[in-house]
C-alpha cells in the first residue's frame, strides 16, 4: 500500500467474509472499492483499519476520510455536491461515550442529514454487534453492508514487516522464537505489537518482554525518549521515564474520558469541538511538562498549522490513561470509585472506554470492581496473562455471572488474546468444576477451553479434557476445542488409539465428525490404518452392520486428509474401505440415501489413488480392484483423475497389468469386467493399439473360451480398426485366437452360404430401422419445410399456428436444435438456412405482437399459479427480443401487451443464461414511466400465486431485494401482509424484509405496520404452523420490546430468538 503519511510501513493487506456456501472470501484490501457499498470493516484493535482506511482514500479521488467523532459533531462539513463521493468513516468504537444514543444510530442520523451518501465505516470487531448493526444500516440504505474483517499477519508477512522496519533476520528470528514459545504468537499477527516488538527487540536485543502488559510496559519507556542519537541531551531526555509517562498518560486519559479526537498546543479558536485546548488543563497538568511530552514518539502531529496532537495509537493511549489514572488515585478509594463511575452506564461500558477500562484491572485496587462491570473487556482489551491468581478466580466468577445473563456474551467478539490468569494451578479445582458443571454454558466452557490449550494446567486436565471430548450432549465445538487441547496435552503413553475407539463408538454424526479432526490433531501416523479407514466410513455413512442415513453429515472433513495421510497407509486404507463398500450394492451408491456419501468417497479416494500411483506403487491387482470398487463416474474436469490417467498413460507396464487384472480378472472374485468400463475407469485404461496385442495374445493363452472372452475379443478386434482397416498385427494375433473357437473363427471367415450369426441380423435389422427412421424424417422434414412455404402468407402475418413451433426452436427449446447458437442461427438451423422461410418467421414474430388474441398479463399469470403456459407467448416474445435486439422502441406497444410479455419471460425461464434478461429489463423500464403500470404488472404476476399457495412465488426474491423503487416495493409488501394471512413463513419473510429494507426515515411507520400485523395473526395463534408462530413472535418481540406477554412467551419457547 502506499499513503502520503509519513513514517508508516504498509502492506498489502487482505480482508474477508465468510459466505454460508462459498466458505471465507479473501480480497486484496485495496480492491474494497470494486465491492457495493455500504461496507464495514472490522478488526481487532492495532489491526491497522486505521492505517487501511488512509490508504483506500489515497486509492480513490472519490473518497473523503473523516473520523467518526468528527463526523458526528458537524456532519454538514461532508456533505458533497457530487453524489458519487464516499466517506470513509474511522473509528466507530472511538464516537466519544459522552454522546447521547447508540454511535452507529447517531452515525446514521448525520448521514441521513446528508442525504445518506455512500461509505465506509471502520469499527473494532468487539463492538460491532452484526445482526443488529446490519439491520439498522439497511433500513436506511436498503441493503445491509458486506462486512469484511481485517486479517492477522501471516508470518511471511509479519517477517516482511520486521524488515521493512529495519529489524535483521536474525533479531527477527530471536523475537518470532522468543513470543512462540511464549505463546504470544498473536503479538506477531497484530501491526501495532509487532511494532512495538520491534522497537524494543532493536534496543533490548535478547530481554523481550514475556507478557503483554509488559510489551507496552518496555516499549511506551523506549517511545518517550529521543531516538536520534545525536539529541540525546535533548530536554525530553532529560525527563526521568516515570515523569514523562505520566504526562503522557493524562493526556492521554483526557483525551478518552472526554471523547476528544487531539489536543491544541495553544487552545486556538480555529480548532474544532472536537479538539482539547491544552491551556484549559492547566489546573490538572504541568503544561510546559505537556508540550514537551508531544514532541515524543508517543505521539504525532495532526494539524501542523494548528499544532494539534493525537496519540500515535489508541491501544497505546488507553494503557497510557489507565496507567496514570492508577496511578493518580492509588490508594484514595472513594475517589477511585467516582472515577470508575464515569465508565458505565446501567452497568454497561461503552465501546469507546473499553480498552482504558479494562486496564485497569492491571492494578489491584481497580481489578475487582473493573472485573465485575466488564470481565470479558478485560480478556480481550487488557491483558489478562498479567493478573494473579486472585484476580482469575474473580474473573471466573464473574464470566459466569455474565453468562448467565447474557448467553451469548462471546458472539461478536470470539477472539481471546490474553486468559493466563484462569489457568494458574491455584484455581485448577473451581476451573475443573466450571468446566464439567451441568449450568455452564457452551460459551463460557469454550473461553476456558481456548485458555486451556497448551498450557501447563492442561496437562493436569487430560481426563477432563477427554470426558468433554466424549460428551455428547455437548456442543460440537466445546468438544472439539477440548480434543485440540488434548492434543497438545497428553503425554506419549496416553492411549490415542483408545480414545479414538471409544469416540468412534458413539457413532452420532458430532463424534463421527470430530473423529476426523482428531486423527488428524492427535497425529495420523498413530493409528492403524484399518482404524482411520473404520473412522472415514462411519463419518460417511458406509460402514458394515451401522445404518447407513447420513444426511445430518458435515462434508468436506476430509479435504486435509487425503493429502496428509502417511504414503505408508494408503494402500491399507484403501483396500480396508473397499472390503467395506463392496457390502453395498452399486443401486444404492447412487439412491438417495448414498449418493452425498459416495460423493466424497469417491473424492477421497481418487486422491489417495493419484498419490500410489504417483509414489510409484506398483501391486495391479490391488489398483485395478480400487479402480474398480471407487469408479469415478462424474466426467467433469478432475485434477486428480487427470494425474491418475496421465500415470497410467506414462507406465505402459503397470497400465497393461492392471488392465489384465480388469478384463480377465485373475485373482478376483467377479471375473472380468466389459472392455467399455475401462474408460470409466480412467481414461489411461483406454488400451492403446499395443495394449490391445498384448491382451489378444493373452487370450490366445485359454483353451476355452467363455462369452466374456469372445466379447473381449470382439472389442479388442474393433480398437485395432484404423479407418477402414484392422491392424495386420493385431490381425494375425486375432486369428491364432479364432483358430481355437469356432465363433471367432466365423466371425473372421463367415461362410458365404450359411446364415449369419444372430447377432449379425440384429445388427442388420437395427441398421435398417435407423434407415427408414432417417429417410422417413427427411420426408417429414422436406414436407414441414414445404407446409411453411405454402403457409408463408400466413407465417409472415402473424397468424399461423406455425409461428409458436418456430418462435419454440427460436428460444431453443427443442433438442434438434443447437442452443448455444444465437437466435436467428437456431431457426436458421432448423429451417435448413432457407433465407425466405426465416424471414416469413421473424416478420411473423413482430406482427404476434400486435395479434388481438394474445393472453391478458392476467392470464399468464392465473396459468403460471396452475403451473400451464401460454403457447402464444412464445413467438411474442421473439417479436419482441428482435424488436429490442434492432434498436427499435417498446414504448409504442400496448402497456397490456407489454404487461403480459413481462409476466411471460418470467414463466418461461428460457434457460439457465436468462437470454431474455435484456428484455425484461426493457419491458420493466418502459412500464414504470406510465403512472400506476409497473404496480398493477406486479400486483398481477405475484397475487395469482400468493391465492394459490405457491411455496415460492416466481420473482419475489429479486422485486423485493432488487427493485429500485423503495416506495413501492415497501407499500406493495405492507398490503400483501395485510391482505393475504395464510401465506407461508418462508413467502411472509420476504415481505417482511421487504417492508423493513425500504424504511428508510420512515421507520417508526413501518414498525407500527408490522406490530399491528403480529398482533392481528398471534390473536389467532391456533391458526398459525410453528414456523410462522415463531416468526410473528420474534417481530412483536421487536416492534412492541415492553409486552409482559412476549417476554413470558420467550421464557416458554425460547427458538423465535433465533427468527430476530
Amino acid at each position: 500500500m502506499a499513503s502520503t503519511s509519513p513514517n508508516r510501513t504498509f502492506l498489502k493487506r487482505t480482508v474477508y467474509h465468510d459466505e454460508a456456501y462459498r466458505g471465507r472470501v479473501e480480497l486484496n484490501a485495496l480492491d474494497l472499492w470494486k465491492e457495493a457499498l455500504p461496507i464495514v470493516l472490522i478488526g481487532d484493535p492495532g489491526m491497522g483499519k486505521s492505517y487501511l482506511t488512509e490508504a483506500l482514500v489515497d486509492a480513490n479521488p472519490a473518497a473523503k476520510l473523516v473520523k467518526a467523532g468528527a463526523f458526528v459533531r458537524n456532519p454538514k462539513k461532508y456533505a458533497f455536491a457530487d453524489s458519487e463521493t464516499c466517506l470513509v468513516i474511522d473509528g466507530l468504537d472511538e464516537v466519544a461515550a459522552r454522546a447521547e444514543g447508540d454511535p452507529l444510530h447517531n452515525i446514521l442520523l448525520k448521514l441521513g442529514e446528508i442525504d445518506n451518501p455512500p461509505f465506509i465505516l471502520s469499527c473494532r470487531a468487539a463492538d460491532w454487534r452484526s445482526a443488529a448493526d446490519s439491520a439498522e444500516i439497511a433500513a436506511d440504505y436498503g441493503t445491509p453492508p458486506k462486512v469484511w474483517t481485517l486479517a492477522s499477519l501471516s508470518e511471511v508477512e509479519a517477517r516482511k514487516f520486521c524488515r521493512l522496519e529495519g529489524l535483521d533476520e536474525t533479531a527477527t528470528e530471536r523475537m518470532l522464537s522468543h513470543v512462540s514459545a511464549r505463546g504470544l504468537g498473536e503479538l506477531v499477527e497484530n501491526p501495532l505489537t509487532l511494532k512495538l516488538l520491534i522497537e524494543v527487540a532493536s534496543v533490548k536485543g535478547d530481554d523481550l518482554p514475556e507478557t503483554r502488559r509488559d510489551l507496552y510496559e518496555t516499549a511506551v519507556g523506549l517511545i518517550c525518549r529521543e531516538a536520534d542519537p545525536t539529541r540525546l541531551r535533548a530536554p525530553l531526555n532529560q525527563l526521568s521515564e516515570e515523569v514523562a509517562l505520566n504526562a503522557a498518560g493524562a493526556i492521554c486519559a483526557a483525551l478518552i474520558l472526554s471523547g476528544a479526537e487531539d489536543i491544541s498546543k495553544d487552545g486556538s479558536p480555529v480548532d474544532g469541538v472536537g479538539t482539547l485546548h491544552l491551556p484549559d488543563m492547566a489546573g490538572s497538568i504541568d503544561v510546559d511538562l505537556a508540550q514537551l511530552i508531544l514532541t515524543s514518539r508517543l505521539f504525532k502531529v495532526e494539524d501542523t498549522a494548528l499544532g494539534r496532537f493525537g496519540p500515535i495509537h489508541r491501544t497505546v493511549a488507553e494503557y497510557l490513561g489507565a496507567r496514570w489514572l492508577a496511578r493518580r488515585l492509588g490508594g484514595k478509594r472513594f475517589a477511585q470509585r467516582r472515577v470508575l463511575s464515569l465508565f458505565s452506564r446501567d452497568g454497561v461500558v461503552p465501546a469507546s472506554l473499553r480498552g482504558l477500562h479494562a486496564w485497569l484491572a492491571m492494578d489491584r485496587a481497580f481489578a475487582p470492581d473493573v472485573i465485575a462491570v466488564d470481565p470479558y473487556g478485560v480478556l480481550i482489551y487488557g491483558d489478562g496473562d498479567s493478573l494473579g491468581a486472585e484476580e482469575g478466580r474473580m474473573l471466573l466468577r464473574a464470566l459466569s455471572s455474565l453468562e448467565s445473563d447474557d448467553p451469548f456474551f462471546r458472539a461478536d467478539a470470539w477472539s481471546l488474546r490474553s486468559a493466563g490468569c484462569l489457568i494458574q494451578p491455584a484455581l485448577e479445582d473451581e476451573l475443573r468444576a466450571y468446566l464439567r458443571g451441568a449450568s455452564e454454558g457452551y460459551q463460557f466452557r469454550s473461553l476456558l477451553l481456548e485458555a486451556l490449550n497448551g498450557s501447563a494446567l492442561s496437562e493436569q486436565m487430560v481426563e477432563d479434557l477427554e470426558a468433554i471430548a466424549l460428551d455428547q450432549e455437548l456442543s460440537y465445538r466445546e468438544r472439539v476445542e477440548a480434543a485440540d487441547a488434548l492434543a497438545k496435552a497428553v503425554s506419549q503413553d496416553w492411549d490415542r488409539t483408545a480414545f479414538i475407539q471409544a469416540l468412534h463408538a458413539l457413532w452420532d454424526e458430532s463424534s463421527t465428525r470430530l473423529t476426523i479432526h482428531c486423527l488428524e490433531e492427535l497425529g495420523l501416523d498413530a493409528f492403524p490404518a484399518e482404524l482411520i479407514a473404520d473412522c472415514i466410513l462411519a463419518h460417511i455413512g458406509y460402514l458394515p452392520g451401522r445404518s447407513s442415513n447420513r444426511k445430518d453429515r458435515t462434508s468436506g472433513m476430509f479435504y486435509a486428509l487425503r493429502h496428509t495421510l502417511p504414503l505408508g497407509k494408503v494402500g491399507t486404507t484403501l483396500d480396508r474401505m473397499g472390503d467395506a463398500i463392496d457390502e453395498y450394492s452399486e443401486s444404492h451408491r447412487h439412491s438417495d440415501e448414498g449418493w452425498d456419501g459416495w460423493f466424497e468417497i469417491r473424492y477421497l479416494t481418487q486422491t489417495l489413488i493419484r498419490r500410489a500411483l504417483e509414489s510409484g506403487f506398483g501391486d495391479a491387482s490391488r489398483i485395478a480392484r480400487w479402480a474398480r470398487t471407487f469408479e469415478a463416474t462424474d466426467y467433469g474436469e478432475n485434477e486428480d483423475r487427470n494425474v491418475i490417467a496421465a500415470e497410467f498413460e506414462s507406465k505402459t507396464e503397470l497400465r497393461q497389468r492392471v488392465q489384465h487384472q480388469l478384463l480377465f480378472g485373475e485373482g478376483g472374485d467377479d471375473g472380468g469386467v466389459p472392455l467399455y468400463r475401462l474408460r470409466r475407469y480412467s481414461s489411461g485404461l483406454w488400451p492403446t493399439l499395443e495394449d490391445v496385442r498384448v491382451h489378444l495374445a493373452t487370450l490366445n493363452g485359454k483353451q476355452d473360451f467363455s462369452d466374456e472372452d469372445r466379447h473381449t475379443w470382439f472389442g479388442l478386434l474393433n480398437l485395432a480398426r484404423t479407418e477402414d482397416e484392422l491392424d495386420p498385427k493385431a490381425l494375425e494375433i486375432a486369428e491364432v485366437v479364432a483358430a481355437k473357437d469356432t465363433k471367432l473363427h466365423a466371425f473372421l471367415h463367415p461362410d458365404p452360404h450359411a446364415q449369419p450369426p444372430e447377432w449379425k441380423k440384429q445388427e442388420e435389422q437395427a441398421e435398417r430401422r435407423f434407415a427408414v427412421r432417417r429417410a422417413k424424417e427427411e420426408r417429414e422434414e422436406l414436407k414441414r419445410l414445404e407446409d411453411y412455404r405454402e403457409n408463408e402468407d400466413a407465417i409472415r402475418s402473424g397468424v399461423s399456428s406455425h409461428l409458436v413451433v418456430a418462435a419454440e426452436m427460436y428460444h431453443g427449446r427443442y433438442t434438434n436444435v443447437d442452443r448455444k447458437l444465437p437466435h436467428r442461427a437456431r431457426l436458421g438451423q432448423w429451417m435448413q438456412n432457407d433465407a425466405t422461410l426465416i424471414d416469413a418467421a421473424l416478420e411473423g414474430f413482430d406482427h404476434c405482437i400486435f395479434r388481438n388474441n394474445l393472453p391478458t398479463a392476467l392470464q399468464v399469470a392465473e396459468s403460471n399459479a396452475e403451473s400451464k403456459r401460454w403457447p402464444l407467448c412464445s413467438p411474442l416474445l421473439a417479436g419482441l427480443n428482435e424488436r429490442l435486439a434492432s434498436g427499435k422502441s417498446l414504448a409504442s406497444i400496448d402497456t397490456g401487451v407489454r404487461q403480459a410479455a413481462w409476466c411471460a419471460i418470467n414463466v418461461e425461464l428460457l434457460d439457465s443464461e436468462r437470454e431474455l434478461e435484456k428484455l425484461a429489463h426493457a419491458l420493466r423500464g418502459s412500464l414504470v414511466t406510465e403512472p400506476g403500470a409497473w404496480e398493477t404488472t406486479l400486483r398481477t404476476w405475484f397475487e395469482p400465486q400468493f391465492r394459490a399457495k405457491k411455496d415460492h412465488p416466481t420473482g419475489l426474491y429479486g422485486f423485493i431485494r432488487d427493485d429500485p423503487n423503495a416506495e413501492l416495493v415497501s407499500a406493495l409488501t405492507a398490503d400483501w401482509l395485510s391482505s393475504f394471512r395464510d401465506l407461508n413463513a418462508e413467502i411472509e419473510k420476504e415481505l417482511v424484509f421487504g417492508l423493513v429494507r425500504t424504511a428508510g426515515d420512515r421507520k417508526a411507520e413501518r414498525f407500527d405496520i408490522l406490530s399491528k400485523e403480529a398482533e392481528r395473526r398471534l390473536g389467532r395463534a391456533d391458526d398459525l404452523d410453528q414456523a410462522r408462530l415463531l416468526l410473528w413472535r420474534s417481530i412483536a418481540f421487536i416492534t412492541a420490546f415492553d409486552r409482559r406477554e412476549l417476554w413470558e412467551a420467550s421464557e416458554r419457547d425460547p427458538g423465535f430468538i433465533w427468527e430476530i
